[in-house]
């Protein structure tokens, strides 16, 4: 649909294409573009000027982008509703967030806002640029977050992201328990699914172990 966001053309559908996280009609000629605009040979409108990507927030990128290292860079969308996020996160602008009572229950540059950690716009900002950040920093939405190589180097409630550690956004744990999965569910390492005796009874087309594979 129209509007809507997106990261790749697919999710758009026909005769569209997702451009800056947002869904826009394709072109035959420039008559369809917005002003400043040209109509490529893909059916694309392209601006006449090139886009200025640079940021100092997050606030200064369009939908599914993040302030990295003063450049605005597309972020993947996780989710559309909570019950994707798993038990201890909620669905918000496309990214699992943790649910929150007080702001101890956040990461780092996160505050608990309505319930939900969210980024703390209170913060002062620390950086526009990686060169204003330490050795082994780099500068996103504001703030200069430690570089990485794997989750473990990040600190609680954090993700190594593109070599930076970040807020975890990804989906999270599901299940603790097969009751908390409901019905015939089974809770199989924090996710949930169902017993199988042979792949045609799994819905992703295999079963392992008697369990289907998610």
């Amino acid at each position: 649909m129209i509007d809507d966001i997106c990261t790749t053309d697919t999710q758009c559908g026909p005769g569209a294409y997702c451009n800056r996280g947002t869904c826009r009609l394709g072109c035959n000629d420039n008559a369809d573009c917005r002003d400043g605009e040209t109509c490529g040979a893909d059916n694309k409108c392209v601006a006449n000027t090139p886009v200025d990507l640079s940021c100092s927030s997050t606030a200064d990128c369009g939908p599914c982008e993040t302030c990295i290292g003063g450049q605005c860079e597309v972020v993947a969308v996780v989710c559309v509703t909570d019950s994707q996020c798993g038990i201890e996160k909620g669905c918000l602008d496309g990214f699992c967030h943790f649910e929150c009572s007080t702001n101890a229950d956040c990461p780092f540059s996160h505050s608990c806002q309505s319930g939900i950690c969210q980024a703390d716009a209170t913060l002062p900002a620390e950086c526009t640029a990686n060169s204003e950040c330490a050795q082994n920093e780099t500068c996103v939405n504001g703030l200069c977050f430690s570089e990485c190589t794997s989750d473990t180097q990040c600190g609680d409630m954090m993700m190594c992201n593109q070599g930076v550690c970040e807020p975890d956004f990804r989906r999270g744990i599901e299940c603790y328990r097969s009751a908390d999965c409901g019905g015939e569910g089974v809770c199989v390492d924090g996710l949930c699914t169902v017993a199988c005796d042979g792949n045609s009874e799994c819905r992703t087309g295999t079963c392992d172990l008697g369990y289907c594979t998610r």
